[in-house]
């Protein structure tokens, strides 16, 4: 399912440019980032 929406999204052009930046949006930034990498599940060292 994800499979097949990826590559019918990347078999345009315009799908690539939107996927790039999609992915420019979650974890690059310039703004803060709705996904951001480093950010740990864990909020103290007791849990």
């Amino acid at each position: 399912m994800i499979s097949s929406s990826i590559k019918s999204l990347l078999a345009e052009p315009a799908g690539i440019q939107k996927a790039y930046e999609n992915y420019t949006r979650l974890f690059i930034g310039p703004n803060s980032l709705p996904a951001p990498l480093w950010k740990s599940v864990y909020l103290d060292r007791e849990h």
